[in-house]
């Protein structure tokens, strides 16, 4: 008698587990709320540099590489090459700085 009694309480186990199923469960992958727009452009957050010398930076610079989050360089990879930049400080105040760009192909 025990012996039936064992096994019954083992049979409506396993049947109440094979019912048992999520009961309103989310059955979709959680979406993480997306993040709140900054009130301020970050770039009007960029203090200018006080008692700049244009003569300081003139003169060839050479762009070897790249390290960004921008989204463009993400989705379609570094691919950066060698540039050389020649900045010209200007004669007078009011001519614009000259800027010239040499990419080796």
């Amino acid at each position: 008698m025990v012996r039936v009694c064992v096994y019954l309480s083992l049979v409506l186990l396993l049947l109440g587990f094979s019912l048992w199923g999520p009961v309103n469960g989310r059955r979709t992958r959680y979406k993480s709320k997306p993040k709140p727009k900054p009130d301020k452009n970050p770039v009007e957050e960029i203090v200018s540099v006080q008692n700049f010398d244009i003569n300081q930076v003139s003169g060839k610079w050479y762009l070897l590489s790249v390290a960004s989050r921008c989204k463009y360089l993400l989705e379609h990879g570094y691919k950066v090459e060698g540039t050389i930049m020649t900045l010209t400080a200007p004669v007078s105040p009011k001519d614009p700085i000259k800027v010239s760009t040499f990419t080796k192909l």
